[in-house]
């Protein structure tokens, strides 16, 4: 495992018993769009890449029924305890694997899902591989607007302490966030009917408090305030608290959720 993934691992290690817990229902909102596009049905194979607590998995579960069967996949061995504790008696499993060396021969499945996987470009060789003739292949990202106007004002107030973020390595969610690029991801791959899906989506806070929340879970600011000493971490979030609360109107503080679908079908 290289050094970006350790790092990455051992974050979702640390936030796996509350990942679910914060208001802002990303990642469960959208497995259920995400196995909706793949045209999930009863009696499938499916696979869940960087299946986490197991939101996508779940979904998927519910359209194969008894006779299917799903596999979650993740590096997090937290992760991975969550998503069976949740599991309850539906036909998945999970399994600690890497997305980029799947343990399962050629042909196995009829669709691989990925939902908001941090770097889909490096699993896409993968997840055609598994597939079987005709399987679909369908993953979730973030757009370049998702989250704003939070996410600006978020990165401003971080900023003004000198806390920057980490560059994202090439065609990261961050970088391939536009449809075009998600598109050439999917043909370099092999898949053919290649499509990008918009999932437009406004979530509303009832509270500042909510954001902060999700910032402390979140892959992108997570790590940078656990690195920070308790007084300046009090600060910076009454600071942005106060910055967040400034947006509220009658309904409460607006912020956008979209996502893009990617799907391919294997020849």
């Amino acid at each position: 495992m290289d050094e970006r993934k350790r790092q990455m691992t051992q974050w979702y290690d640390r936030i796996a018993p509350t990942y679910d817990c914060h208001r802002l229902p990303l990642s469960a909102r959208l497995a259920g769009a995400l196995v909706r596009q793949a045209a999930i049905s009863e009696g499938e194979w499916v696979i869940d890449i960087g299946t986490g607590t197991g939101n996508v998995a779940f979904a998927a579960a519910r359209c194969v029924g008894p006779r299917g069967h799903v596999v979650g996949i993740d590096l997090s061995r937290a992760m991975l305890t969550e998503a069976r504790r949740r599991a309850g008696d539906l036909p998945v499993e999970f399994q600690e694997m890497d997305s980029e060396g799947l343990q399962f021969g050629e042909a196995t499945f009829d669709a691989a899902l990925a939902g908001l996987l941090p770097d889909i470009a490096p699993a896409m060789g993968e997840m055609y591989r598994v597939l079987r003739s005709g399987g679909r292949a369908a993953f979730s990202t973030y757009t370049g607007e998702t989250l704003q106007p939070l996410a600006d004002l978020t990165w401003s107030r971080l900023e003004r302490y000198r806390i920057r973020c980490v560059p994202a390595p090439p065609e990261s969610w961050m970088a391939s966030s536009e449809s075009e690029q998600l598109l050439r991801l999917l043909k370099r791959a092999g898949f053919q009917e290649a499509r990008v899906v918009p999932e437009p989506h406004t979530h509303i806070l009832q509270s500042a408090e909510d954001w902060w929340a999700y910032m402390q879970r979140s892959t992108r600011w997570g790590g940078l305030l656990v690195q920070l000493p308790e007084e300046t971490i009090n600060d910076l979030k009454a600071e942005i608290l106060a910055d967040v609360e400034r947006l509220r109107d009658g309904r409460g503080i607006h912020v956008d959720t979209s996502a893009l679908i990617g799907i391919g079908v294997r020849r």
